[in-house]
């Protein structure tokens, strides 16, 4: 290697040039000399990079060219943990006036093991000017977060509004994007996943916007058997059992039969086996299962009733008191004969609702039929 590095002072830059690229061919990132500190290949490179910077090679279209050879070649050397002086030159280079440098530097940025490094593509992805170096520095991102667990959260959160700009130019954004956020929510401690549905929630919006975007990234929510769930962590249970809690809702209003089943595994699961384990925990999960069974073809009015009630016990609020008047509405129209009883359960309560509430509740003390059903309270762009 050291004859190799010799021919960096080269006087022909084509000599120079396919030095560098094979310096970044080596694969591990030798040690020249033990130090302190140890010196390596990649400390060298960033010293000739230096050395072209410090010449005003910014000038000079050959100088660029090797600081762009440099750069990538930086990027390719493997080390356990990139030296300050590495990390330092690749800061300054991200920001060079030449866009195939910055596209050179935010690519190596992507594999270097370093905070310093993240920090530096977190806060240069809104400023860069070019698309495709934008795009390198997302892919990059997307790399150190699939790297540490503790960066997933600023990476998601840095990544997840690129899937919402529409504008055509920016297609390429949205692209890489999705790109480098599938394989954190593949992840098995499913912290990826959970990030992503996250900040889609709370980038806001249009529903209808957001839901198919949440639906997409809930289909790589893996399908765990008893056995599976028994080898889990406790934290990755939790946390599977919570995104079960997100899919089902997603699923309500188009696929309700499985949004029951999703709702009852989560039920099972933490052991919220009756409405006595109604608490601030299980009560969206109990309210979810009740409007799933409002919603399914073959509907159950009063299992739905009983939950509904339950959870309004629990909490009365606009929610709770509307799917239990949901439920009544579908029992008027199914079994009437089962409807009163239940309104004069209602009616010891209803004077402290409010007036909304209590208009819904003497529309149904009234005999007939609604003059069509509604979808149960809380459908409606729910889950994402």
């Amino acid at each position: 290697v050291k004859p190799l590095l010799t021919q960096l002072d080269h006087e022909d830059p084509k000599v120079v040039k396919a030095t560098i690229w094979a310096l970044g061919k080596i694969g591990a990132d030798p040690v020249l000399s033990e130090g302190p500190p140890p010196v390596r290949v990649s400390d060298t490179l960033a010293a000739y990079c230096r050395r072209i910077l410090a010449a005003n090679g910014q000038a000079a279209p050959s100088s660029v060219d090797l600081l762009a050879a440099a750069a990538r070649a930086l990027g390719s050397l493997r080390r356990d943990e990139p030296t300050p002086v590495v990390i330092e030159l690749l800061a300054a280079l991200v920001d060079h006036k030449d866009g195939n440098v910055r596209f050179e530097t935010a690519s190596a940025l992507g594999p270097l093991a370093s905070e310093r490094a993240f920090r530096v593509l977190l806060q240069r992805v809104d400023v860069e000017p070019e698309i495709n170096v934008r795009r390198a520095i997302l892919g990059s991102i997307g790399r150190q977060a699939r790297a540490s667990v503790a960066h997933v959260p600023s990476a998601v959160h840095t990544l997840v509004p690129f899937l919402f700009n529409t504008r055509e130019e920016l297609q390429p954004l949205r692209q890489e994007s999705q790109y480098a956020l599938v394989p954190l929510a593949k992840q098995p401690d499913l912290v990826g996943l959970s990030a992503i549905l996250d900040a889609i929630e709370a980038h806001g919006g249009d529903p209808a916007t957001l839901e198919p975007v949440a639906r997409s990234f809930l289909g790589f929510l893996p399908e765990f058997d008893a056995e599976d769930l028994s080898r889990l962590s406790e934290p990755v249970r939790r946390r599977y059992y919570a995104l079960l809690a997100r899919r089902a809702a997603v699923r309500l209003r188009d696929e309700p039969a499985k949004a029951l089943a999703d709702y009852s595994d989560v039920l099972s699961g933490r052991g919220w086996h009756t409405v006595d384990a109604i608490d601030a925990a299980s009560l969206p999960i109990f309210l979810g299962k009740a409007k799933a069974l409002l919603t399914i073809p073959a509907k159950r009015p009063k299992e739905a009733f009983g939950i509904a009630e339950a959870c309004l016990d629990h909490k009365a609020t606009a929610e709770t008191w509307g799917v239990t008047l949901d439920a009544l509405e579908v029992l008027k129209q199914t079994t009437p004969a089962e409807l009163p009883p239940l309104l004069e359960r209602m009616g010891k309560r209803i004077g402290a609702a409010p007036e909304e509430v209590r208009k819904r509740y003497e529309a149904l003390r009234r005999p007939g039929k609604p003059s069509q059903s509604k979808a149960p309270s809380g459908t409606s762009g729910e889950g994402a």
